[in-house]
């Protein structure tokens, strides 16, 4: 048995008290180290969920997204013929006092004559279908934002004109689905009112309809009249409405104007192109 000198044995045990404790450290700091790791790892794997859950989301939305779109424009076979003569007319229109008008509207030819670049009508003309009189039929709107030029639906598979506007003859949707008109026969005869296409109909229905005219025999004196119901003038009966009330009233129909969402026709594709 080797005894050790005392003052030998205290400086081993300061050595050997050195050595656990940085043993301590390194364990502790790889422990840490580890737990660290685990910890950037299991964020890592949080992360990555994240991120293949929000690309899924992003796939899953562009999907539905693409689906909407495509139901959105679904054009009825009725209305193909239509769309595809309207837009034929102005992207063929070549300046001259003549132009093949299929469905004969006015608006539409009022527009590209007077047009600098007709073409450019391709931008600003659009359609919209929308059911409005719940007979599960789409009308289809051939308009701009300052006018419809025409309204179509369908009956007996085929596509029927309920009404046409143009420069003098402006017609507007209104919020509840019914249609405004204003039009003008010149200085002395005005008119405005309210129609609506009832359900299964292809022609449209008065309700309230007011007009100008004169109201003595030496037509001196201009007066406004109201109908209801009636397209005929001389069913109306004379009110007391001056011109600035007449425009007062006119101005409120408009203030329910809807914003038609259009499908403006350079985005259109004739089925005579494809």
């Amino acid at each position: 048995m080797v005894l050790l000198d005392e003052g030998l044995f205290m400086s081993f045990k300061k050595e050997i008290l050195t050595i656990v404790v940085c043993c301590t450290i390194i364990l502790v700091g790889c422990g840490k180290k580890a737990d660290e790791n685990v910890e950037t790892s299991k964020e890592s794997e949080l992360t990555t969920e994240s991120v293949k859950n929000k690309v899924t989301e992003d796939i899953l939305e562009s999907s539905e997204t693409e689906e909407n779109a495509i139901q959105e424009t679904f054009i009825p076979d009725a209305y193909i013929p239509v769309l595809d003569g309207v837009y034929s007319l102005i992207n063929d229109f070549d300046g001259k006092n003549y132009a093949e008008n299929p469905y004969d509207l006015t608006g539409i030819d009022e527009l590209i004559y007077t047009a600098e670049n007709p073409k450019d009508c391709l931008n600003t003309v659009g359609y919209e279908l929308k059911d409005i009189n719940n007979d599960d039929t789409d009308e289809l709107f051939i308009a701009d934002k300052d006018n419809i030029y025409a309204i179509y639906t369908i009956k007996n598979g085929k596509a029927v004109l309920v009404t046409e506007g143009w420069i003098r003859n402006r017609n507007y949707l209104l919020n509840d689905n019914t249609i405004f008109n204003e039009g003008s026969g010149g200085a002395i005869n005005n008119m405005f009112g309210t129609y609506r296409l009832n359900s299964g109909a292809t022609e449209l229905e008065p309700l309230d309809i007011y007009y100008s005219d004169f109201i003595d025999e030496s037509n001196q004196t201009v007066g406004w009249f109201y109908s209801k119901g009636s397209y005929e003038y001389n069913d109306g009966s004379l009110t007391g409405m001056t011109l600035d009330d007449a425009t007062k009233l006119c101005d409120e129909y408009l203030a329910e104007k809807a914003d038609l969402n259009l499908i403006y026709l350079i985005n259109y594709i004739p089925v005579s192109y494809t």
